[in-house]
């Protein structure tokens, strides 16, 4: 009797109009709460896959850190310290915060316990671990120190760390420029400062 009274075995012919209506919503709402879970994890996914990228460019002025369909964050520190925050493209307002303001005094609160502390060993495995999952996919480094021996020692060195996707340079000129593209997997750093907490 159990068996016949489950929904799963009411037939819709013999109910009344109000019962109908009432397992017709049901259903809906059910196929409702179905597709936004998938909807959620499908974006809590694609955050967490689609990497993140970083760009510099000192000669344009460019420095952009985004998630392609998610966020966008652009600073113009040539331009009074200007900055540009966008969430799936919807730009939202920051006001930038001049020179002359007064640095805000941070007030120390007593009798909070002390936090537990990690070892070197652990936040020498945490940098390490994001430098790993960290990718660079062009580096070009123009530099001049302004001290002709110092360039001198540093030419070398420079001339051996330049590879294909990294360009590095010592120029006696005055010239500064760098221009930088890299990217990095959300999922990677959740995985990286997990392992991180684990460990002793």
């Amino acid at each position: 009797m159990a068996y016949l009274n489950s929904p799963a075995s009411v037939d819709f012919h013999h109910l009344s109009p109000g019962d109908e209506a009432r397992y017709s919503c049901l259903i809906y709402c059910m196929m409702v709460l179905v597709i936004a879970c998938g909807v959620l994890i499908s974006m809590i996914a694609y955050m967490t896959i689609v990497p993140i990228r970083f760009f510099v460019d000192t000669d344009r002025d460019l420095y952009t850190i985004f998630q392609p369909g998610v966020f966008s964050f652009r600073m113009f520190p040539l331009r009074d310290l200007g900055f540009e925050f966008r969430i799936a493209r919807i730009k939202l307002p920051i006001k930038s915060r001049s020179t002359d303001d007064k640095k805000e005094k941070v007030v120390k609160k007593e009798g909070r316990p002390n936090k537990k502390h990690r070892s070197l060993a652990s936040w020498r495995f945490l940098i390490s671990k994001v430098i790993q999952v960290f990718k660079v996919h062009y580096l070009t480094l123009d530099l001049d120190t302004n001290d002709f021996v110092l360039n001198a020692y540093m030419f070398p060195i420079f001339y051996f760390i330049t590879r294909r996707q990294y360009s590095m340079n010592i120029n006696f000129t005055g010239r500064n420029h760098l221009a930088f593209n890299g990217s990095v997997r959300p999922i990677s750093l959740i995985w990286a400062y997990f392992l991180f907490l684990t460990k002793k």
